[in-house]
């Protein structure tokens, strides 16, 4: 349900245009490359990451041809403005209230990390295999070989070579230095680059020309980062395959509970787009958002009719408070409820009174291989104190 995949093609296709049109005269290639972006932001916002980078080395190429380029690359902000004044409308804003320009992932956006910058989300992309630990270092290695004998020295391929770096660091520099919260997906679009970094500085050390002893070194480090590059792709491309499962997923639960479930009894699921997929109706279906000022209930509820609070995913109505939920369970004995262990225990989700209500006011039914559990509520008069206590707080 995620855009991210669709955001990589995008990203890759919009790059690929963009150097056509800066390699033909005519307009038809900016055309589609200012098509494409405005796709791409009704896609993921993390393609205007790629935009600043882009528009430099545009304006850096110069000539008469760079002219349709840099239109189409400016022409973005239509489309962003469009997409802005859409969320400010619908109030679509993960802050908890919309104030001025808003859009889901908005509470990301943080001027204080400047100050303490963080690598992980970009270090976190490469695991799942024995050689996670070394990328990072083989990758700034990568660079470096391509900053000495690229871009400091004359060569050839000096402004594929600028395209490749820019496009490739400018993007987790932003999510490293102004992001709260970041995670590896937010730079998934560039991770393409990844290879073709590596590919590059592969290349130059392979054909490096220096006194035998020197290229002996040289073609050994080159061949030795080759073996990590490979022995990296083929051990995650394993580790996915063996697990393809990284997150919690709620579709064998769901379906565990469609099959059971009769027709008016809530289903209060965690997460709701695998409930609008399942086949539960949709009508008894209610989001287990959090208790009243938690990070979910503020993030990932908008208001639906009469101002009542709905989830933004299948627009189903949220449970967005300790009170809420003891009412709902208070009214619907034999209720089912769909969580996981990370969320039941984590503090951005249900931990607390919360949690207490879920744990103490039902049995756990179903333990999926996929994380999801179901949870039947009991009549009020068999729950435990902790969750009674917590209701009553």
């Amino acid at each position: 349900m995620r855009p991210y995949a669709l955001l990589q093609l995008v990203s890759v296709g919009a790059i690929l245009l963009w150097l056509r049109a800066l390699d033909r005269s005519g307009w038809r290639w900016s055309a589609a490359l200012a098509t494409t972006l405005a796709f791409g932001v009704f896609t993921h916002i993390g393609v205007l990451l790629l935009v600043p980078p882009m528009v430099l080395l545009t304006w850096a190429r110069g000539g008469p041809r760079a002219r349709a380029p840099m239109v189409a690359l400016l022409s973005i902000a239509v489309p962003f403005a469009v997409f802005l004044a859409m969320n400010m409308a619908f109030s679509v804003t993960t802050k908890g209230a919309a104030t001025g320009p808003s859009f889901i992932g908005d509470h990301l956006l943080d001027l204080r990390r400047l100050l303490s910058p963080q690598l992980d989300a970009w270090r976190w992309l490469f695991p799942r295999s024995a050689t996670r630990e070394l990328l990072p270092p083989l990758l700034g290695a990568a660079a470096g070989v391509l900053v000495a004998r690229r871009v400091l020295a004359p060569h050839p391929s000096r402004f594929g070579t600028l395209v490749t770096l820019a496009l490739y660091t400018f993007p987790v520099v932003v999510v490293s230095c102004f992001t709260s919260d970041a995670q590896p997906r937010y730079l998934l679009h560039v991770q393409p680059l990844t290879w073709l970094l590596a590919g590059q500085a592969l290349e130059e050390l392979l054909r490096v020309r220096v006194p035998a002893a020197e290229r002996i070194a040289a073609r050994t480090l080159a061949l030795s980062a080759l073996v990590i590059v490979s022995a990296h792709l083929f051990d995650g491309l394993y580790a996915r395959f063996a697990r393809p499962e990284v997150d919690p997923s709620y579709q064998a639960a769901l379906t565990w509970v469609a099959a059971r479930q009769q027709t008016g009894e809530p289903v209060l699921s965690a997460m709701t787009a695998v409930a609008w997929l399942a086949p539960v109706p949709l009508a008894d279906v209610r989001f287990l958002a959090g208790p009243e000022g938690g990070e979910r209930a503020l993030r990932y509820t908008r208001p639906g009719p009469d101002d009542a609070r709905v989830d933004y995913w299948a627009g189903v109505p949220a449970v967005a408070s300790t009170r809420a939920l003891c009412a709902i369970l208070d009214a619907h004995p034999g209720a089912w409820m769909v969580a996981d262990a990370e969320r039941l225990g984590a503090e951005w989700a249900f931990a607390g009174s919360f949690a207490k209500v879920i744990l103490g006011s039902s049995e756990l039914v179903y333990v999926g291989t996929d994380g999801g559990r179901v949870y039947r509520s009991h009549p009020r008069a068999a729950w435990t104190p902790s969750a009674l206590a917590a209701c009553e707080g």
